[in-house]
């Protein structure tokens, strides 16, 4: 489980993300939706920006990124315990600034 939070510095977002058990190969992610007309939660990596072989609970991942488009355009991936690779999305909320996690299909890696 990731727990994201978050402080506002400008116009950026410090989001700190927190796991209850170790993950494996946690990347953040560029991504973009690959239909936005059929809104089905299928996403596509545009670019690895980050990469961490191990992750557990001792110390968070910490990253700085920008929320501005109406499409989720961070994400992240990791393998977890029983090694099965997932895949979520965060988007914030502009009404009230909050930051929404949610697990979404394999997406298409990049080429």
């Amino acid at each position: 489980v990731i727990f994201p939070m978050r402080t506002k510095k400008e116009e950026y977002t410090k989001v700190v993300y927190r796991t209850l058990g170790a993950v494996t190969n946690f990347r953040f992610l560029s991504i973009e939706p690959v239909d936005t007309e059929k809104e089905d939660g299928r996403y596509k990596i545009s670019k690895v920006l980050y990469t961490v072989d191990s992750f557990g609970t001792e110390k968070p991942f910490v990253a700085e990124t920008a929320f501005e488009d109406v499409y989720a355009s961070r994400g992240i991936s990791f393998v977890d315990r029983h090694g099965i690779t997932r895949y979520f999305v965060i988007s914030d909320s502009a009404s009230d600034g909050k930051i929404f996690i949610d697990e979404v299909p394999p997406m298409i890696e990049k080429e």
